[in-house]
């Protein structure tokens, strides 16, 4: 353990609150845990996905959040929308379940509904497999896995909003390799709502079939970059993709975290 890591610990104990000192989230608080540590307290929490979630997202819009871990982008999420705007936070693991519903009352936040499923293609139940830690559990066992499985319920998209749930505009989606199976449970509203989708992909699989729905769908492509700020780009940290039908390692391919956009909106 470094002297910083020392330092930071006896300061910010785990299972503590801490108090948000930069960046976008500034003010807000959480639960320090073994998967977060200390890195939001400095706004280090992946800095140039919440620039990008601060650029699209706005007043009064509706947000899925898939894979919503112990919720620091949910919060966010939840002050960027207002008390106008509605935050959906799909997470399969009750623990988790319960991280996020403390980050939220701490924060006093009013508009954030929890719902304790994996988003897929099905309705139903699945076996669900553990990661070392609570932020890296998965359905297609990618990942640092524990060895343990859990029945977890899964639902869709279309599903949820067929029981009355708004439509969104804005979907994150981190879920592990699942991604493009929580997508094709979308194809019946999508095209009713076309929002802004902000998706995590985790292996060349994925990338290839999430660049099929984006064609299909009539999407345009952005990749989030941390550097070689492309100055063509609408939005800093932005990089347009120039073929959605080629996966990593391709260097214009789809791969990454991705901006979908529909060709109709102008959101840019």
């Amino acid at each position: 353990m470094s002297i910083k890591e020392s330092i930071l610990r006896i300061v910010f104990p785990i299972g503590s609150n801490g108090s948000i000192r930069l960046g976008p989230m500034k003010g807000m608080q959480y639960l320090i845990n073994h998967n977060s540590r200390w890195a939001p307290i400095f706004g280090r929490w992946e800095p140039e996905l919440q620039s990008v979630f601060c650029e699209v997202i706005k007043e009064g819009d509706v947000v899925y959040d898939l894979g919503t871990n112990f919720g620091l982008h949910t919060m966010l999420f939840s002050r960027l929308v207002g008390e106008s705007g509605k935050v959906y936070s799909f997470e399969p693991l009750v623990k988790n379940i319960k991280l996020i519903n403390n980050n939220l009352q701490l924060n006093n936040i009013q508009n954030v509904t929890p719902v304790n499923c994996a988003v897929t293609n099905y309705k139903g139940s699945t076996k669900f497999n553990l990661g070392v830690h609570d932020g890296q559990g998965s359905m297609q066992g990618i990942g640092s896995e524990s060895g343990e499985t859990i029945e977890v319920e899964t639902t869709t998209l279309d599903d949820f909003i067929g029981t009355g749930n708004s439509m969104p505009d804005v979907i994150k989606i981190d879920i592990e390799g699942e991604e493009s199976n929580a997508l094709i449970g979308f194809k019946e509203s999508i095209g009713k709502c076309k929002p802004t989708i902000i998706v995590e992909l985790h292996t060349p699989e994925q990338d290839k079939r999430v660049g099929e729905f984006f064609i299909e769908h009539g999407y345009l492509a952005y990749r989030i970059i941390k550097t070689n700020y492309d100055s063509n780009s609408p939005i800093k940290y932005l990089s347009r993709i120039e073929d959605l039908s080629s996966p990593w390692p391709t260097e214009n391919g789809i791969w990454g975290t991705v901006v979908g956009v529909h060709a109709d909106n102008s959101l840019f």
